[in-house]
This record gives structure tokens, sequence and C-alpha cells, in this order.
């Protein structure tokens, strides 16, 4: 999930309101996830989910809670926080390795939240496994 420009939050504000504000909002999303998920700072203004057992349909359902907990929170001038938000289900087989399996699902994730950044605000974009990954599911 990505809340914003860290450089531009940064001018307009300074770091430390950036920094708050990123604060309540892992504490908001670790309060409205299920014990077996994940919260993680990936970046100053980016938090990855790992949702266990969840499709992308089921993360599109937790995306939508989410934005809902998080509309009272505020970006550091004021206004609505704009979530954008990249989606990757991870592909698990017992012939991969996991490293690759990971190293494949946040390049799917990154991608996928470059594509929703890219749409604009308050969006969100599932990324399917690549072909060659896909192809080894039959």
């Amino acid at each position: 999930m990505h809340f914003g420009k860290a450089s531009e939050m940064i001018k307009q504000s300074g770091e430390a309101l950036l920094e708050s504000m990123m604060q309540q909002a892992g504490q908001l999303v670790c309060s409205h996830i299920r014990q077996t998920d994940l919260a993680i700072r990936y970046d100053m203004t980016v938090i990855a989910l790992v949702l266990a057992d969840t499709n992308d349909k089921n993360a599109f359902f937790a995306l939508d809670k989410l934005r809902k907990v998080l509309a009272n929170t505020r970006a550091p001038n004021g206004t609505a926080m704009v979530l954008s938000a990249g989606i990757a289900e991870a592909v698990m087989r017992e012939d991969f390795d996991p490293v690759d399996i990971v190293t494949e699902l946040i390049n799917r994730a990154e991608a996928a939240l470059d594509i929703a950044v890219r749409e604009g605000g308050n969006t969100a974009h599932s990324l399917a496994p690549t072909l060659e990954t896909a192809a080894l599911q039959v």
C-alpha cells in the first residue's frame, strides 16, 4: 500500500509529520488484520502486507476494509490520505526455490503498485504470476 510521494510530503510538512502519519497508518493496519497476516513498513510511504491464504479477490476485499479504516487518517498537509495498492499472489510449489518465490512475488507486487500509482490515487491493481510460473502450476 502506497500512501503518496515521500519527497513531496516531506517538502510540504516535514519528515516528522510524515513519520507520525505512517506510524498512525501502520498501527491502524496492524489492528485490523488477522493474526496470521503481517504488515511491514517497506519504504518511507509504503506498507507491505502479507495476507496468509488469501487470493487476489479476497485481497481486494481486505484492501477495501483497510481503506475505510484509514479514511479518517490525514496526510501531513491535512488532506485525505491517498492509498494506492499493488496485489500479487504467491505461487508455491515444492520444486520452487523459496528465494525465487519471494523474489518473484516482490517483483510482481512492486510492478502492480507502480501501475496503481500511475493510474492515480485510491486505485489498486493486481498482477498475475508470470507465464513461466503459471505454466508450472498445471
